[in-house]
């Protein structure tokens, strides 16, 4: 198998809201070629809500671009060990985004991104996915087949980045001959597979993917493969990317690459299969879509599906502007009606909150009346209990004037009765010292007395 055998072109531009806000084109992607022929091709998607997006999704795409360039076995096919390859290449870009932010000293949330790749044979591949883009493939019977899943969260614009880790990331390989494999960012996906085509047997619009990947049926495709063809596709899909009418709509950055193995015959299907899906088939899968949703048919207007309405690239161009008056007139009716149904539903939600905020002021009030009497009720029984306690108090101190009156009056007493004894005692000692000196000039007498009778 020669290099010339599978041929790749690939674009990525900037989107409308991006150019009107000056923000850089965040996807990137990847084509290398192994010396054996074999195509490798990778995407990615930075996160809107990242700062720096734009440099983790160039980062992821070459670092895993590389790493399955260097270790692919390329002397046989063997599906289940490229797998594992490109498990290791998917943490090999994780570490680059990781070391990347280290040296930048920023948060690696700025770098978030989605990033999904895979390696072709000419007639199968192997892949690594992760995100919200995804990979369609034309097999060789001549029908489209959606091969990832779209990883995203509850919320509508929330997307799994390459951050969140292996448990996100999901690898696989294909069972049957495919003769060409497109990649693509999540809004180039909502064109190859309408969300209104989900329920159906056939999810992928095959008239859009045909334009692109269908060598013998597309306009864009037909004629002689020359040597240039990758260069001339890839000019003439950012221009498509770049101007078209059909994809306006889309106001966030478009990545598409496509690889096809230019020697593979692909089975016809009829005509039926790549033409636009039959409108009442359509408006029936809405109306399933619906009673899944709401379990009543009716509970939501409904408007009759055309095909001009979800699928305007199937269109002429003179034919594709009416119909876009109309469905803009459409839009803005379902619009209004949205905008009722959200005003009707925050004028309950006001009214709702401003009865619970009513009943808890009125709950609150009550409370707090109740505890204002069991308050006073407390105070006054205190008060109550210090008005006996003073009371009692008061008796004891009359009781203890009482008793200091009667003990005074005892005082007095004790000291007037000791004062007529020592009065007493005074007395008794005076009597005493004169009944001693009567007695003192008695023997004096008597003394000289008898010492006269001597001398005589």
């Amino acid at each position: 198998m020669t290099t010339l055998d599978i041929r790749a072109f690939g674009a990525s531009v900037q989107g409308s809201a991006h150019i009107a806000t000056g923000v850089v084109c965040q996807d990137a992607h990847k084509i290398v070629y192994l010396s054996n022929g074999w195509c490798i091709a990778l995407i990615a998607d930075g996160v809107g809500s990242a700062a720096r997006s734009d440099e983790g999704a160039r980062i992821a795409v070459e670092t895993a671009a590389h790493y399955v360039q260097a270790y692919a076995p390329t002397a046989s096919w063997r599906p289940t060990i490229l797998e594992g390859i490109w498990f290791a290449a998917f943490r090999a870009a994780w570490s680059a985004i990781v070391n990347h932010a280290q040296r930048e000293q920023a948060a690696i949330e700025d770098f978030d991104t989605t990033l999904t790749g895979f390696i072709y044979n000419g007639q199968q591949l192997a892949y690594g996915h992760c995100g919200d883009g995804g990979i369609v493939a034309l097999q060789a019977d001549g029908r489209y087949r959606v091969l990832t899943e779209v990883q995203k969260g509850d919320e509508v614009n929330s997307v799994y980045p390459l951050r969140l880790g292996e448990s996100y990331w999901f690898f696989g390989h294909s069972e049957t001959f495919l003769a060409a494999v497109a990649l693509m960012t999540d809004g180039i996906l909502a064109e190859f597979c309408p969300n209104i085509l989900s329920r159906s047997d056939e999810p992928v619009f095959a008239p859009f993917a045909t334009h692109f990947m269908h060598l013998h049926r597309s306009s864009a495709l037909a004629g002689e493969i020359e040597e240039d063809f990758a260069g001339a596709q890839t000019k003439a899909l950012k221009a498509f990317l770049e101007d078209s009418e059909s994809i306006k709509r889309i106001t966030d950055d478009k990545t598409l690459v496509v690889v096809l193995n230019v020697q593979m015959t692909v089975a016809d299907m009829d005509d039926v299969y790549y033409g636009p899906p039959d409108p009442q088939k359509l408006a029936k899968l809405e109306d399933d879509r619906k009673i899944a949703l709401y379990g009543e048919p009716d509970r939501i207007p409904t408007i009759a599906a055309t095909t001009a309405e979800i699928f305007p690239c199937a269109l002429e161009e003179g034919e594709l502007q009416k119909q876009e008056t109309e469905l803009q007139k459409r839009n803005i009716y379902k619009l209004r009606c949205k905008l009722f149904i959200v005003l009707a539903v925050i004028g309950a939600l006001f009214i709702a909150v401003m009865t619970l905020s009513f009943t808890l002021l009125t709950s609150k009030d009550e409370l707090s009346e109740e505890l204002l009497q069991e308050k006073v009720y407390s105070l006054q029984k205190e008060a109550y209990d210090l008005g006996e306690e003073f009371q009692s108090l008061q008796a004891e101190s009359i009781e203890s004037g009482e008793e200091k009156c009667k003990l005074e009056l005892k005082i007095s007493e004790l000291q007037e009765r000791a004062s007529e004894e020592v009065l007493l005692e005074d007395t008794d000692s005076l009597a005493s010292s004169n009944f001693v000196s009567l007695d003192a000039d008695s023997s004096e007498e008597d003394n000289l007395t008898t010492d006269a009778e001597d001398t005589d």
